[in-house]
């Protein structure tokens, strides 16, 4: 993992963890009346406290725990995996780790576009926003350009 100086300036990504609230689409009622989260869904939480307190390693932990377990589920559990992707983005992104973070955010954005069944869907916008600012961190203005534009088209 990149080293995350303390003097660098924070980065305006949304948290995957506000963005759940926008994104998700809750499908807990395959799961009954009283749902228990599965690991996949609970260590991005876990994984999210850390990053809060900037414990960065610590978070890329728990995330890489995450992403595995939704990996690994009989069925691919997509929203916990999205998740993980995009929440190990913004550790990524946050230790200046661009590649990485471009990595995991576009592994997050083709997962939530088979979630949505629709690649143009208006809950993308943000994420599609943060993806061109991580082009834009990285020096890649073209690639800004480009994501900056599908976040406009989505937004409509």
């Amino acid at each position: 993992m990149a080293d995350s100086s303390a003097q660098s300036p924070p980065i305006p990504l949304a948290s995957p963890v506000r963005l759940l609230d926008v994104m998700s689409l809750a499908q807990y009622d395959k799961r009954g009346n009283t749902p228990a989260p599965s690991p996949a869904e609970l260590n991005p939480i876990a994984g999210m406290k850390y990053a809060g307190k900037d414990q960065w390693e610590a978070a890329e932990k728990k995330l890489l725990v995450s992403r595995d377990e939704a990996l690994t589920t009989a069925d691919c559990e997509p929203e916990p995996l999205a998740i993980a992707y995009s929440a190990l983005g913004y550790v990524y992104a946050h230790t200046r780790d661009f590649d990485r973070a471009i990595e995991n955010y576009l592994q997050s954005l083709q997962v939530w576009e088979r979630v949505y069944k629709n690649p143009t869907d208006p809950r993308l916008a943000e994420f599609l926003r943060d993806i061109a600012l991580i082009f834009q961190l990285k020096g890649d203005d073209a690639k800004r350009a480009e994501f900056e534009s599908k976040a406009a088209a989505v937004k409509k």
